[in-house]
């Protein structure tokens, strides 16, 4: 059955205008979220840019607050304890201390090229084992491995200054006149383990610091710390060291260090 051609006008201009209408619909719709994520897209910008300048202007506070060494850490604490630990370290020196600034040189592995780096210990006028490293050479991370060891070294030192001066307040509030200071007790406890007690040969007992055993006459030699050449790690203390074999890889950072004397 074949519909009046009015009819088949209407249907048509209908189906036409419900087209037309959802399309300006759906492009209403899309210009709508544009101007939406723009919107938004804007404003993380502007949070972004007011953030960022937040930080630049906290960094540059937190470098031009002078340091003052009034804390636990004294200045010429500070300057014995950046050169003591400057020589844990073969590839590395430290060209210039300006202030709580550390400029340092170091060379590659090759020994043919040679970086700088600046340490930044300045936390708002204190020392109190932050730091921060401008690094020459991205690549290479000894400034760090510097960095985290001279930052374990004035975090040690803030504790025995504090424990000292509560000890010291301790004994004159009470009056005691014989108090020993932890730093003292550590130091005896560390004589105490580096010299052997037994022989290792025959086993006698080692009376006092002798070079010869008197029972079978074996050569005695206090045990050396060793430290690691690359990250300055303690190596005494790692699991399972031995100076035996004259060589040790380093269970901190994986280099190998050489070992030569043994412990008898």
């Amino acid at each position: 059955m074949r519909l009046p051609a009015f009819m088949v006008r209407s249907i048509l201009a209908g189906v036409t205008a419900k087209g037309i209408k959802a399309s300006v619909n759906a492009a209403k719709r899309i210009k709508r979220n544009k101007l939406q994520k723009e919107a938004e897209w804007e404003e993380e910008q502007t949070d972004y840019e007011e953030e960022f300048d937040r930080i630049i202007a906290e960094e540059e506070r937190r470098k031009n607050t002078p340091c003052s060494f009034c804390g636990a850490i004294s200045e010429s604490d500070f300057l014995i304890i950046t050169k003591r630990s400057a020589k844990r370290f073969r590839r590395l020196k430290v060209s210039e201390i300006d202030g709580a600034k550390i400029h340092i040189k170091y060379y590659s592995q090759s020994g043919l090229s040679d970086y700088g780096a600046v340490i930044d210990f300045n936390d708002y006028g204190h020392i109190t084992g932050k730091y921060w490293v401008i690094n020459e050479h991205n690549a290479s991370n000894l400034p760090t491995a510097f960095a985290d060891y001279l930052s374990e070294q004035f975090i040690e030192a803030i504790r025995n200054n504090d424990n000292k001066r509560t000890t010291e307040t301790t004994s004159n509030s009470v009056g005691s006149k014989y108090t020993v200071d932890s730093t003292e007790k550590s130091k005896v406890t560390t004589e105490e383990n580096i010299f052997p007690r037994f022989c290792r040969k025959c086993g006698s007992i080692l009376d006092g610091k002798p070079y010869w055993c008197k029972r079978c006459g074996a050569q005695i030699r206090a045990k050396r710390e060793w430290y690691c050449a690359v990250c300055g790690d303690h190596l005494n203390l790692q699991p399972d060291f031995s100076s035996e074999s004259g060589l040790w890889t380093c269970t901190r950072c994986s280099s190998i260090n050489r070992v030569k004397e043994q412990f008898y």
